[in-house]
């Protein structure tokens, strides 16, 4: 029953979701936050607003020791047609605004992306490796992070055969061995 649940939390069954025509690939988002004042209270009040808005089945929250007062609020995997669909991502976001949550602009958070490896081929894999190596320098510009050791970026291009071999291991931004199921981009 707690709201901020640990670090190595995870939920009994996941909440798939996906439009009725897809079969596709899933997408599971963690977001992290930082704010100033109670972060327990900050929280409470989201989990109100996701309640009374009907997006609830989609979010978790949980502990991250990165974070220096703040929260990773984890979304259970879901298609990108149904996200477009089904959340309204500019009113969550513009709803954790007001709450004065932050995450780019505190230099220490993340936003990671897992997506499900089941539709990816090892060569796509790859190239998607191989895309982070080459535009490193545009996708640091872009993601704003002040602090990149939590996402590492390939010293020497990556074989587009061989993706798995990740020399920052769980922490490579194109991480492709995050799981058995999913790759993720940090």
């Amino acid at each position: 029953n707690r709201l901020i649940h640990d670090y190595s939390y995870r939920p009994a069954t996941f909440n798939f979701t996906k439009m009725p025509w897809e079969n596709t690939v899933y997408l599971g988002i963690e977001l992290e936050v930082e704010t100033k004042g109670n972060v327990e209270e900050k929280v409470k009040t989201l989990k109100e607003w996701l309640d009374l808005n009907g997006y609830s089945q989609f979010c978790y929250f949980k502990h991250d020791g990165s974070l220096s007062n703040g929260v990773e609020i984890v979304f259970h995997p879901i298609t990108l047609q149904a996200i477009h669909k089904k959340f309204n991502f500019k009113k969550f976001f513009d709803y954790l605004n007001s709450l004065k949550f932050t995450s780019y602009r505190s230099g220490n958070c993340g936003l990671h992306v897992h997506i499900s490896k089941s539709k990816l081929t090892k060569i796509q894999l790859g190239k998607g490796q191989l895309f982070f190596y080459k535009c490193q320098k545009y996708i640091k510009r872009f993601s704003a992070r002040k602090n990149f050791d939590y996402c590492k970026f390939p010293s020497a291009r990556p074989d587009v055969k061989d993706p798995y071999n990740q020399p920052n291991g769980r922490y490579s931004a194109f991480n492709v061995a995050a799981s058995e199921k999913t790759m993720e981009i940090r």
